[in-house]
């Protein structure tokens, strides 16, 4: 495939990730204001810290994820159909394993945990007990259909990716309107109700692959050779997982045990604006990542770097452009968007948009080692980086007992592994680190500096319910970062790429 052809599929893909994105973001927003109403700060603290246990147990199938895109991808760029059936079918042989394990940790350390240490109203115990297993059976599942939804995303059919993704939020939509007409246990309703709903969407991922994918086909030709190599690329890639986890929801879990649940429901705000906001980067990412992944496979690496640095600017101005006027306006937004702001979330958000840029800087470099398969020296050393938010916010509590510290530091921590991250990356796929500077980090320095700048002096400010000063200012600030990307921000190239891309989809 040549480069033209590849850069139509991205931008094509992209977009079809946008219409996701979109609704996503929008049914993400209002649905997280409902639960909250509907709910109240208590139970939906409740359901923020249940769903941390599962989602650390999870860490394992993290590094399965990104094992399975990884090699899916690899043997894409092949080209052998045979090969890749044995492989998939490997991988799926070896997300069964996972799943087991998931879920016997799950029904062991996690519920030791939910029963002994979780600091929440003893009236709330069995309702907690009751979330917690439907949140483990969800993931259980949704980690046996990972085989599936990476075929989809290797195969760059992103289209239905849009599809079922839609599906799936419009009945996460139908079960958060539902819980006004549930007089009582809706903490109970609305967990279960999201375990109907993963069953059915991640069921669809399964009967699409099958009908439509060659490699898809389940037989017992599984390799021991595959699923070692599977297994040993994931058993690296799980200290990466397990750090990424300790960053959020561990520290989630040392706030419950501190502050109780009220701070969690502001970190959980936190983490849902930095979610739905993150599908912009995150979308244009995952078009972009079996292109690196199939580059690296067929040799065409110089190709390969160019891809790294423009994903690397695009990814991060994404989030920019929407950051920003946000950032600004935090207090306003969060006010309309709850009614009922819980306290520090205005001060938890903007920290999160802090720490979220400075981690998009290394979505594309992270893919390129992927590629590579090499990953147990970058691994250590980045787990290592990473998993010293857990001690560093330990200590800061304890002289300074204000849950924002967690967030000042797992800033400084993210910045640090940024560069940890290039310098490795550097010695394994032979980028230059002066060229990534001068054409990636220098350009996003420069644009990031001068909008915050003129952002801060034509910053208006207006009182909550002042809705049209709120929308011009929200208006104004997009329009100073457009223009800032566009005027520092952009080589001569990526503006004609933009342009060009633009005018497609007008026509």
């Amino acid at each position: 495939m040549d480069s033209t052809t590849s850069n139509k599929r991205i931008a094509k893909n992209t977009v079809m990730l946008y219409v996701r994105m979109l609704l996503l973001m929008l049914v993400t927003l209002y649905t997280s204001r409902v639960v909250l109403m509907e709910l109240g700060v208590e139970d939906f603290g409740l359901y923020s810290i249940v769903g941390s246990v599962v989602i650390f147990l999870g860490f394992i199938n993290n590094s399965m994820t990104g094992a399975t895109q990884r090699f899916l991808s690899y043997y894409q760029g092949k080209g052998d159909k045979e090969v890749l059936n044995v492989v998939f079918n490997s991988v799926f042989a070896s997300q069964a394993i996972i799943s087991l394990i998931i879920f016997v940790a799950g029904e062991t350390l996690g519920l030791f945990y939910i029963s002994n240490y979780l600091n929440i109203d003893p009236s709330k115990t069995g309702a907690a007990h009751i979330v917690y297993q439907f949140s483990l059976l969800s993931f259980v599942y949704k980690t046996l259909t990972v085989p599936y939804t990476s075929a989809i995303i290797s195969n760059e059919k992103m289209d239905v990716f849009t599809i079922i993704s839609i599906a799936e939020v419009l009945l996460q939509l139908a079960v958060v309107l539902s819980l006004k007409f549930i007089p009582s246990n809706k903490l109970i309703a609305y967990s279960a109700l999201l375990f109907v709903t993963v069953i059915i969407t991640q069921s669809l991922y399964q009967i699409y692959c099958k009908r439509h994918f060659e490699e898809c086909e389940i037989k017992r030709n599984w390799e021991k050779k595959h699923i070692k190599d599977i297994f040993s690329f994931s058993g690296w890639n799980l200290l990466g997982s397990l750090a990424t986890v300790m960053v959020t929801q561990g520290v989630n879990i040392i706030l419950n045990a501190v502050f109780g649940v009220v701070v969690n429901a502001a970190r959980g705000i936190a983490f849902q604006v930095s979610g739905a906001t993150t599908a912009l980067s995150g979308n244009f990412q995952k078009a972009l990542n079996p292109q690196i992944i199939k580059r690296y496979s067929s040799a065409q690496f110089e190709s390969m770097y160019n891809l790294i640095i423009r994903g690397t600017k695009l990814g991060y101005y994404l989030l920019f452009i929407v950051f920003v006027p946000i950032f600004f306006n935090m207090n306003q937004v969060l006010s309309i968007w709850l009614t009922t702001v819980p306290e520090y979330a205005v001060e938890f958000c903007r920290l999160i948009i802090i720490y979220t840029l400075i981690s998009a800087l290394s979505n594309s470099l992270m893919t390129s080692v992927l590629a590579t398969g090499k990953i147990k020296r970058y691994e250590i050393i980045i787990s290592l980086v990473n998993v010293s938010n857990i001690p560093l916010s330990l200590i800061a509590l304890y002289l300074y007992p204000n849950p924002l510290v967690t967030m000042f530091i797992m800033i400084v921590v993210g910045a640090a592994a940024f560069i940890a991250r290039l310098i490795m990356t550097s010695r394994l796929i032979k980028i230059s680190k002066m060229k990534f500077f001068s054409n990636a980090i220098l350009p996003i320095l420069l644009t990031t500096l001068t909008t915050m700048f003129i952002g801060y002096f034509a910053d208006m400010e207006c009182a909550v319910d002042d809705y049209m000063t709120l929308l011009l200012n929200l208006l104004m600030l997009f329009v100073i970062t457009v223009v800032c990307i566009s005027i520092i921000g952009l080589s001569k190239d990526e503006k004609e790429f933009a342009i060009n891309l633009i005018k497609k989809k007008l026509k």
